[in-house]
């Protein structure tokens, strides 16, 4: 299930706010007014976390009147990680008030913006969601700032320790914690050479790569491609060489070289265009 908490903010808006449809000149509804409060899923209120609960039961009540092959038991998740972006950007805008064509919240995660009664209401609303029902995995992701959590790293570890077992107290299933806070992730960025960042994760959902590796991994492909490259280079050149065609073995040659310059600087503007991304966090 992917936008699994829009689609419940929105039945909620519809069942506890007025919203108005604003349909274009073809008459199909782009964008929705809103009038009223309603309760948001991720704030640990009923209201809004029986429509989760009703929604994720329907869900997978509809899938099971399905053949599935040779017999196979019809399960489901919640637990959309990158491909939430993806959908977000070919989905229109949802009666919650998120804008068309924005990421959706990844996984079981509420809205953006949603939380407003604090981590812990936030956690216990996604405990309401029967995992039986969604066996396939239920996906939380949580960012913590550390002095949200103590003062003290014993506090801080301690606190996170009870938050986390009252969570799976309650049948949770999954939940990646991030606690870090923005100035460590900037200066990290700067100085990766410190050797505090040397085990740091740069994290993209629950893909994880070591910081100070990514470029190394980066050069290791180039360099790889460069070898590659060499070789096949100096193959067709000797069998060229020997028929006597050395015009052909030098544009192969370049030609190669080329292919090279084109991986390097496709690297390079890779890297730059994910760090300036990275660096709009200032």
């Amino acid at each position: 299930i992917a936008g699994f908490s829009h689609v419940v903010d929105s039945l909620s808006a519809i069942k506890y706010a007025k919203v108005k449809t604003i349909r274009d000149e073809e008459g199909l509804v782009t964008d929705y007014e809103i009038e009223g409060d309603f309760p948001r899923y991720g704030n640990d209120d009923d209201r809004a976390d029986e429509i989760a609960v009703w929604l994720l039961r329907t869900f997978i009540e509809k899938i099971k009147k399905h053949h599935t092959y040779r017999h196979s038991e019809p399960t489901t998740s919640i637990l959309t990680i990158t491909s939430n972006v993806v959908y977000g950007k070919a989905t229109g805008a949802m009666p919650d008030g998120r804008e068309a064509w924005t990421p959706l919240s990844p996984g079981a995660n509420p809205s953006y913006g949603a939380e407003q009664n604090g981590l812990l209401a936030s956690l216990n609303s996604l405990t309401k969601l029967p995992y039986e029902w969604a066996l396939d995995g239920i996906s939380n992701t949580q960012t913590i700032n550390p002095d949200a959590l103590g003062h003290s790293e014993s506090e801080r570890i301690r606190n996170l320790v009870q938050v986390l077992d009252g969570y799976f107290d309650q049948g949770a299933h999954h939940l990646n914690v991030n606690v870090f806070g923005k100035e460590k992730l900037l200066d990290a960025m700067e100085h990766p050479e410190k050797e505090e960042y040397a085990k740091l994760l740069a994290k993209r959902a629950e893909l994880a790569v070591k910081i100070i590796k990514i470029l190394v991994c980066a050069a290791l492909t180039v360099f790889a491609g460069l070898v590659v490259y060499a070789i096949t280079v100096y193959a067709l050149k000797a069998d060229i060489t020997e028929n006597g065609n050395l015009v052909v073995g030098f544009i192969v040659f370049m030609a190669c070289i080329a292919v090279l310059v084109l991986a390097v600087f496709a690297v390079i503007a890779y890297a730059y265009y994910n760090l300036n991304k990275l660096k709009k966090l200032k």
